[in-house]
Formats: structure tokens, C-alpha cells, sequence
């Protein structure tokens, strides 16, 4: 008895000190560090954009000074939809990169969505200039002078566009949807016109301007319009509604309601010619910059999903 009442007050000390079970260590820095990396990796190779932005915005908490992780959480954050976070990342990329042409672009829609149209033309001259960002340029150029009446920038910006090889049809019809949105019925017409074209219409051309002859008074040339097409199964959906508008006589809105509008036709415009599996990202990327400005964008949504 002796013996044990001496073993049992040691038992008890040890109790009274705090438990038995070995302390755990700390987790290693750089071990998190790479686990996070990994995890950023995986969520990427899985499409799940959402977590890959969250992943890669940790890992570059946990380096700040690396460029490929800024330049990952500025992508996965844009193509994930989180433009708050977009934002800030694209500040920093232009700062270690003045001329990054994405960067430039996500805040030039930022400003767009702000209404801060000088911004907007700023942000753009500041970007690399090549063939496929002169046609973006361009374009989010001419909307942001239309925004602000500049007549001269339109005219500069629109003859740049139709210098670009291959967006001729582009370019007429920015230029119908710049113009209507000026209020020149005049110039508007002859633009959709000339990019309606004599072969079959894209939805986005016919609807516009079936819309732009319905609220200027011209229903007869409208219903016209869309009968002409109502047979051809890719444009019902633009013709039968046209139709029965103008049958209960009601007026559409335009399709263009602002400059945001124009610069998120742009964006969609162009991430729909980019059907090849090697531009799949750019085209996730638009796409997203496009919702942001216009989130009830259909056409929009729908090719995102393909995309995805």
C-alpha cells in the first residue's frame, strides 16, 4: 500500500499538468505552401474554377512575389466570375506588367460596369497592340466614344476595325448597333444592311435589325423581314417572336440599351468565332467578362456552357 499511494500522486500530478497525449506539430510552412499548390492544380485539372481561384489566390498569399501564381488567381478568379477579386489581381499584374493585354481588357470592363468611360480608353491604349486585340480595342474603343459623343473616336476606331482582315461583318455591324444607339436611323439602317448581307443572317444581325425597323414606325418592313426567314430553323426563334410583337403591336427595346450592352455584344461576338478546343480559355474568359456586364446575356450563358 505504501508503495502505491507514492505511484498514484505521480499519476495524478501528471493529470493535473495537462494530458498525456503528445503535443502535435505545427504545420510546416512550406509543406501548406505546396499542399495548396497541389490543390490549386487539381481543382484547375477538374474545371472547377471556383476553388482553382481560391487555391491559387492562397498560394500566392503564400509567395506574393511570383508571377505565374498572380497571373493563375487573376485568370481563375476572371473566368470564375469573382470580378472583385479580378480587379485587384489585374492592378497588380499591370504593375509588374504595364501592357498585359488581359489585365488591361478585365479593367477596361470593370470601367464599363462603372460607367467610367475615360478609364476605359485609357486602360486600352495602355495594352499590347496585336492583330487580335487591335479587333477588341477597337471595338470597346468605339462603344466607350459613343458613351461620351466623341464623334471623331468613333470614326478612328470604326476605320480601324474594317481595316482588320476578316471582321468586315463585324464591323458592319458595330457600326448599325453604334450608330442606332446614336439615334442616326440613317447610317443605322445602311450598316444592317450591309451586315445582313445576301446569305443567311446570324440570329444576333436579323434580331437587331428586325428590332431597329419595329421601334422606328417601319412594322411592314419588319414583318417583311421575318417572313422571309421564318422557314429556316436556326432564325425561328427570332422570327416568331418578331411576328407576334408586331401582330399585338407592341415595340421591342433595343438591343443595345447602353455602352455596356455594346462592349458585352463584343465580348460575346468574339468568344463565339472562337469554336477551336485551343482557345477554349480566351473564349471562358470573354464570356465571363461579357456576363459580368450583362448577366441576363442568354446567347451568352448558353455559350458557356458549351465551352465548359
Amino acid at each position: 500500500m505504501r508503495r502505491v499511494l507514492p505511484l498514484m500522486a505521480l499519476l495524478l500530478a501528471g493529470c493535473a499538468g495537462g494530458s498525456l497525449m503528445p503535443a502535435q506539430p505545427k504545420p510546416d510552412a512550406q509543406s501548406t505552401a505546396f499542399s495548396t499548390y497541389l490543390s490549386a492544380r487539381f481543382a484547375a485539372g477538374e474545371h472547377d474554377l471556383p476553388q482553382a481561384a481560391r487555391f491559387y489566390g492562397r498560394a500566392l498569399s503564400n509567395d506574393p512575389g511570383n508571377p505565374s501564381l498572380l497571373a493563375l488567381s487573376f485568370f481563375y478568379s476572371t473566368t470564375s466570375g469573382d470580378f472583385e477579386a479580378a480587379g485587384k489581381y489585374a492592378q497588380s499584374v499591370v504593375a509588374a506588367n504595364p501592357d498585359d493585354r488581359a489585365a488591361r481588357l478585365a479593367l477596361a470592363v470593370i470601367g464599363f460596369k462603372h460607367k467610367d468611360y475615360a478609364d476605359v480608353r485609357r486602360q486600352l491604349s495602355l495594352s499590347a497592340k496585336g492583330p487580335f486585340t487591335t479587333l477588341t480595342s477597337s471595338l470597346f474603343d468605339a462603344w466607350a466614344a459613343a458613351a461620351m459623343r466623341d464623334t471623331q473616336g468613333i470614326q478612328k476606331d470604326l476605320l480601324t476595325l474594317n481595316q482588320q482582315t476578316g471582321a468586315e461583318n463585324m464591323a458592319a455591324f458595330h457600326t448599325a448597333l453604334i450608330q442606332d444607339f446614336l439615334g442616326d436611323a440613317t447610317a443605322a439602317d445602311a450598316a444592317y444592311k450591309k451586315a445582313l448581307g445576301t446569305a443567311q443572317p446570324t440570329p444576333r444581325v436579323l434580331e437587331a435589325y428586325g428590332r431597329f425597323l419595329e421601334r422606328n414606325g417601319r412594322g411592314q418592313d419588319a414583318a417583311k423581314l421575318y417572313q422571309s426567314h421564318n422557314s429556316e430553323g436556326g432564325l425561328v426563334s427570332v422570327t416568331r417572336p418578331g411576328l407576334a410583337r408586331i401582330a399585338a403591336g407592341q415595340k421591342p427595346e433595343s438591343l443595345i440599351r447602353n455602352p455596356a450592352d455594346g462592349a458585352a455584344e463584343t465580348l460575346f461576338g468574339i468568344a463565339a468565332s472562337l469554336g477551336d478546343a485551343q482557345s477554349a480559355d480566351v473564349s471562358i474568359l470573354y464570356l465571363r467578362m461579357a456576363l459580368y456586364l450583362r448577366p441576363e446575356l442568354g446567347l451568352a450563358q448558353l455559350l458557356l456552357a458549351d465551352r465548359f
